[in-house]
């Protein structure tokens, strides 16, 4: 083989590299698309499968708790990820506030109407105001770490804020 020859191989074999780098990127960067999700749920469809409290003595209204909470959204307004909707959501964690005022970490599992499960960690900070006719507003604000799912949402990974 000629060195012209020799040349002429070298550049379409590195074209092809070059080519096949650009198509394989193009995939990853579309399936890195961000995805707003946001939602909010009714107090009574929220509710505590599971909770237990330990009263922290160092300051008044403090207290350590683990709980399970279970949350539906049957007036729709419910999560939606690739155009699945969830049916239902299990977190499972702990708060230590005071006064309702702190932080919460913990695990939750969505169950999507297919079936279909997805499975993150959480942590936020928790912020309760209360009204002056003693109702009480309580604001979350954290991040979310998507580990994994099932059926179509195997392999499913995400963070949010």
């Amino acid at each position: 083989m000629t060195s012209m020859a020799r040349t002429r191989v070298v550049i379409v074999f590195a074209l092809a590299v070059v080519s096949a780098f650009t198509l394989l990127s193009t995939n990853i960067i579309i399936a890195q698309e961000k995805q707003k999700i946001s939602w909010s749920t009714k107090p009574e469809n929220t509710q505590y499968a599971f909770q237990h409290g330990l009263e922290i003595p160092d300051t008044p209204g403090h207290i350590l708790r683990m709980l399970e909470i279970r949350r539906t959204w049957p007036d729709g307004g419910a999560p939606t990820v690739e155009g699945q909707k969830v049916a239902e959501e299990i977190a499972r964690g702990v708060t230590d506030l005071v006064a309702g005022n702190g932080f919460g970490r913990g695990y939750s599992v969505w169950r999507f109407e297919n079936g279909d499960q997805s499975f993150g960690e959480w942590q936020n900070s928790v912020q309760t105001i209360m009204n002056p006719d003693r109702s009480r507003k309580t604001t979350f604000v954290g991040t979310y770490v998507t580990t994994g799912g099932t059926g179509k949402l195997k392999g499913l990974k995400g963070v949010g804020r």
